[in-house]
C-alpha cells in the first residue's frame, strides 16, 4: 500500500496527528468533509490554511495528474435502457377490469329484475299447487333459491331484503373496482 493509502487508513481510523494534516493539504480537507468543519477546529488545523495550501496543490500539474482517474480501455457494454412494461400483460389487465364491469352489470340487472318484475315470471317453478300466492309472489328470496319447489323460496315483488341488499353492493362494488383497475 502507498504511503497516501497509509495516511488515508491512519485518518479514516482516527490515528493521524494534527501535523501530518498540516503538512498534506489534501488530507486535511478530506478530514473536514468526513468528519465536519469541527473537527479541523479541534485538531488545531486552521480552515484557511488547509484550503490555501490545497489550493497552491491543486496548481501543481503532477498533483492533477494524481487526482485524475484512469478509465479502461476496454470498450464498455453498450447500455440497454429498461423496457417497458410488456403491453401484452396491459391487455389482459384490461380485459380483467372489462370482465369484472361485465359480471357486476350483469349481477346488478338480475338483481334489480328479481326485485322489482320476479324471477317467478322468468323461470316458473312456483304453481298453485304449491302455493296460493304464487301469481303475487314471484320474487325469488335469495337465501332459499335452492328451494323453489317450496312456497318458502318466493315472496312478493318489491320487498327488498338484506339478502338483495348484499348482492346488488357486492355487484357494485365489482363494477368499481373493475372500474379502478382499469385506469389504474
Amino acid at each position: 500500500m502507498s504511503t497516501g493509502g497509509d495516511r488515508l487508513r491512519k485518518l479514516l481510523d482516527g490515528d493521524l496527528s494534527p501535523e501530518e494534516l498540516k503538512q498534506d493539504p489534501m488530507l486535511a480537507s478530506l478530514a473536514e468533509r468526513v468528519y465536519g468543519e469541527d473537527f479541523l477546529d479541534e485538531m488545531g488545523v486552521s480552515r484557511g490554511d488547509s484550503k490555501r495550501a490545497l489550493a497552491e496543490a491543486l496548481q501543481d500539474e503532477d498533483d492533477l495528474e494524481d487526482l485524475m482517474i484512469e478509465l479502461p480501455d476496454d470498450e464498455l457494454p453498450e447500455f440497454d435502457p429498461p423496457t417497458q412494461p410488456d403491453s401484452s400483460a396491459g391487455e389482459v389487465r384490461r380485459s380483467k377490469g372489462l370482465a369484472g364491469i361485465v359480471v357486476g352489470g350483469l349481477g346488478l340487472a338480475l338483481v334489480v329484475i328479481n326485485l322489482f318484475y320476479g324471477f317467478g315470471n322468468v323461470i316458473g317453478g312456483c304453481t298453485a299447487s304449491i302455493h296460493a300466492s304464487c301469481t303475487e309472489n314471484t320474487k325469488l328470496n335469495l337465501l332459499e333459491f335452492h328451494r323453489t319447489a317450496e312456497h318458502i323460496a318466493w315472496g312478493p315483488t318489491g320487498d327488498v331484503g338484506i339478502p338483495d341488499i348484499l348482492a346488488a353492493s357486492l355487484m357494485v362494488t365489482l363494477i368499481v373496482t373493475a372500474v379502478i383497475k382499469r385506469r389504474g
